[in-house]
């Protein structure tokens, strides 16, 4: 009983662990777009799909990210549950048990939300970008001829 009661905290470590690790790397990915915003110039770009790609660098991994933490949450709030059945004649802390482990999927989604709010910001300024870059080219090439 002892080694599950353990077990118990050391699954909430782990899952809110990597939750937090997802969130860092979310913000992180938010800086340096930020910073690449910042010093974006369309002169640094000789084709479109060189364009593109830069433009769109680092959002897989908020795109991953936004995908995969719910199930994070999800698998430390089953753990919980399990663990929380082990006290099945404590009613009170099976009570206590299931309210901790729905904080999982709460994380879960919090840093989802976040990394999806992040990757549709990004997507929808690289859309506008891409829009003005072919713009400046079509007119670049009209004015040359």
């Amino acid at each position: 009983m002892f080694e599950l009661l353990h077990l118990e905290y050391e699954v909430d470590i782990i899952v809110f662990s990597i939750l937090a690790i997802m969130n860092a790397l979310s913000i992180a990915v938010m800086l340096e777009r930020v910073v690449f915003y910042c010093f974006f110039k369309y002169e640094n770009y000789k084709s479109l799909e060189e364009f593109e790609l830069s433009t769109s660098k680092n959002l897989i991994i908020l795109s991953i990210i936004a995908q995969n933490a719910p199930y994070i949450g999800l698998l430390g709030t089953v753990f919980g549950i399990m663990m929380g059945f082990n006290n099945i004649d404590d009613t009170q802390k099976i009570i206590s048990t299931l309210s901790a482990a729905l904080k999982a999927t709460a994380g879960g989604l919090v840093v989802a939300i976040i990394a999806l709010v992040l990757f549709n910001i990004f997507d929808r300024c690289n859309a506008k970008l891409c829009v003005k870059y072919k713009k400046i080219n079509n007119l670049l090439s009209k004015a040359n001829e």
